[in-house]
């Protein structure tokens, strides 16, 4: 069965292989039977001389060499099935990579991740160029995965106690894209806007509300948003230490992203990995001194040193906006932020959990600054810093738990959101009175 595929032409959004493999070295690929079949047919165990495919928990996944990179990969940076079999031989995950596919209604809609570089440079052809390929893979995806496509989506959660129709949440989602798409406005003054939005309904007695009330509500404080944002003058405080505590345990959890060989322990070196997280979370949570190994790396600089680094420069803060700009569309508008691809959040948690990754971004890229030895935000922290936070954005089981729903929860009280997203992101230039290292 095929089915058609929806891809919103998100502004300027393009994307092309470029052979990078980085997808080669640090993605665990999970098989289906289908991939399974195939490369026992292509008799691949004797061609490598170890075994293509290995157990991991309740899954198959491709096997990796001792340097972390899979065994398919050659050393000219080509993959061996495509190279000798073509790209049809390939397990799908790989063949669909960076793209994702979800069930909606009578077709399959199509997001991109971006923790691709090409995606974040947005370096290749534009995203409905690979419609027809992706619309030969449905038939594919639902006979590998029936159960990720065949539940009832007729209504979504848009919060706790309110559930809304498919129509209603497009009305909803089209309001918001229209609004983050309108460069006419400076990126933070969007983000503003929609952290506006957010709070409010945060703030709303939902379980009053229907689905055609709600849109009524998000469309009258969309029109009122630009006088909004105009008459608030006001400055952001500073965030308090209990808020910067919680970036930073968000933070943990974002570049909580185990790596083949880890996943692949056996009982004491699980144990071993388990006494080594908790010891930097206590890191992450004391917020002084030098910065633990997270995000599958391990930098030398200190957590004063990213409360010293210095924002980016107007030219580069302009990449920085078509950047966050294409990904906040690309979470929103795609539905990736929320609902089955976010760990079933409801819309509104998922929105609220966006607005703390965009402070997390901000800080993962002045950590890249510090590590790097610079005073000065770049365009590349910002870059590498979104794809961390992709990564593992509605795959990291950290986000997606109870600690997770509530650190997000609190977050969204006493204007959280917002004093964090002004410390970290573009909105205005750090407070040199705002440690990070505040306990």
């Amino acid at each position: 069965m095929k089915l058609p595929v929806l891809i919103p032409d998100i502004r300027s959004q393009q994307w092309s292989c470029h052979s990078c493999t980085k997808c080669c070295r640090e993605l665990i690929v999970h098989l289906t039977k289908a991939d399974r079949e195939r490369i026992d047919q292509q008799q691949w165990t004797s061609k490598l001389g170890v075994d293509p495919y290995v157990r991991l928990g309740r899954g198959v996944v491709l096997n990796h060499t001792a340097e972390g990179a899979c065994v398919f990969l050659q050393a000219d940076g080509k993959c061996r099935i495509h190279a000798e079999l073509g790209m049809d031989a390939k397990p799908f995950a790989c063949r669909i990579y960076p793209f994702t596919l979800e069930r909606e209604g009578d077709a399959i809609r199509s997001a991109i991740r971006f923790d691709c570089p090409s995606v974040t440079t947005s370096d290749g052809k534009p995203l409905p160029a690979y419609r027809r390929e992706l619309q030969d893979l449905t038939h594919e995806i639902v006979g590998a995965a029936p159960s990720m496509f065949s539940s009832d989506n007729a209504t979504i959660a848009f919060s706790d106690n309110l559930k809304i129709d498919a129509a209603t949440l497009d009305r909803i989602i089209g309001r918001l894209d229209k609004w983050i798409a309108d460069t006419r406005r400076p990126f933070n003054e969007r983000v503003r806007g929609l952290l506006d939005i957010v709070s409010t309904l945060n703030d709303v007695n939902l379980s009053r509300f229907d689905g055609a009330r709600l849109a009524d509500l998000v469309g009258m404080l969309m029109d009122d948003m630009p006088a909004t944002l105009d008459e608030n003058t006001e400055t952001v405080p500073d965030p308090t230490p209990r808020q910067l505590k919680l970036l930073r345990q968000a933070a943990f959890a974002h570049g909580a992203y185990v790596r083949f060989e880890e996943a692949r322990q056996g009982l004491l070196g699980s144990i071993r990995f388990r006494f080594r997280q908790l010891r930097i979370a206590r890191m992450m949570l004391d917020g002084t001194g030098p910065l633990p190994p997270i995000a599958c790396d391990d930098i030398e600089a200190t957590f004063e040193q990213i409360a010293a680094i210095q924002p980016l420069t107007p030219a580069e803060a302009q990449e920085a906006d078509d950047l966050l700009t294409r990904y906040l569309m690309g979470r929103i508008t795609n539905r990736g932020g929320f609902g089955r691809q976010y760990y079933g959040w409801p819309v509104l948690a998922g929105l609220n959990a966006l607005l703390v990754s965009l402070a997390v971004v901000g800080w993962f890229a002045r950590r890249a600054a510090a590590a790097a030895g610079r005073d000065r935000l770049s365009i590349e922290d910002v870059r590498a810093a979104v794809m961390i936070v992709d990564r593992t954005a509605g795959r990291s089981p950290e986000l997606g738990a109870r600690s997770g729903r509530l650190r997000v929860r609190y977050l969204a009280q006493e204007a959280g959101l917002g004093r964090l997203i002004a410390r970290y992101g573009l909105i205005r230039a750090p407070s040199p009175t705002g440690a990070e290292a505040e306990t």
